[in-house]
């Protein structure tokens, strides 16, 4: 990369390590496209000295490098921030005017060697690391085609993210989503709904503390044949006491599509004497 040799020379007792050797790959390809340092950092001063080399300590700190750009003659100002993680740069790019940022994760050992000795040494595909950063940072030999479609995901995937964030209950897979899925059927993914949404505010039917008004029988409680309205209180579970309540009662009866006795009804068995059964 022409003019690059020069810059890596001037810095290279500088670099510590691979990473140190690729960021400043990136700084020289913004400065090789009309961009100027103006410093370190993340807020811009008002005497910003704008240069072609790095600024003194711009690579303090070991985890991050934050640098600020200027494209004249334009005096707005790009920040460049790469964060160092397992193996990878992640190089974001951002105008601190319209907030407009991009980003390109680039796995080290891809482009650097580690053998900073030399330039020949320390690098290998080198250009194709400038395509790549020029590419994703800068917008170099991207259409305006291309360039609209990311945005648009970008900006749709940031809305899909803001709406699941406030509204975590209606998360709900796209199968069960489908109109034509016959009613009453319950998605196996809201089973423990109610332990999430307790007040069933975000769902019919949601909700896991009891509600004695809820189920249908309205505040006068429910109706039990056989009963006077009133004679179970609202709210109050019933145990069947004769044929034709509940589930068929002692003694057999009809419930539903049900014959026959009910099985919480039958004896113990022969000889047991456990009371408590």
């Amino acid at each position: 990369m022409f003019g690059y040799e020069l810059l890596f020379t001037h810095v290279q007792s500088q670099l510590r390590d691979s990473e140190d050797a690729l960021v400043s790959v990136a700084h020289w390809t913004l400065i090789s496209n009309g961009f100027l340092c103006v410093g370190k950092g993340e807020q811009p001063s008002d005497d910003m000295r704008k240069s072609e080399l790095l600024p003194n300590a711009w690579n303090s700190d070991k985890e991050v490098f934050t640098l600020m750009y200027v494209q004249p003659p334009s005096a707005q100002v790009h920040l460049l921030k790469v964060v160092r993680s397992s193996g990878d740069l992640l190089f974001y790019f951002m105008d601190l005017q319209s907030d407009e940022m991009r980003d390109a994760t680039i796995p080290v050992n891809n482009y650097c060697t580690g053998n900073l000795i030399s330039f020949a040494s320390a690098f290998k595909n080198i250009e194709e690391f400038r395509k790549e950063l020029e590419k994703n940072l800068l917008g170099v030999g991207v259409s305006k085609a291309e360039e609209k479609a990311k945005k648009d995901k970008k900006d749709n995937n940031k809305k899909t993210d803001d709406s699941l964030r406030h509204e975590p209950f209606r998360r709900q897979p796209a199968l069960f989503q489908n109109p034509s899925i016959r009613p009453g059927f319950e998605s196996p993914f809201d089973i423990g709904r109610n332990d999430l949404d307790p007040l069933g505010h975000f769902g019919a039917g949601g909700g896991m503390y009891f509600d004695p008004f809820r189920g249908g029988h309205g505040r006068g409680g429910p109706r039990i044949p056989g009963l006077p309205l009133g004679a179970v209180p609202p709210g109050a579970r019933f145990d069947p006491i004769g044929p034709g309540h509940g589930r068929g009662g002692r003694g057999g009866g009809f419930s539903g599509n049900r014959m026959g006795p009910d099985p919480d009804h039958l004896p113990p068995p022969s000889g047991y004497e456990d009371m408590f059964m």
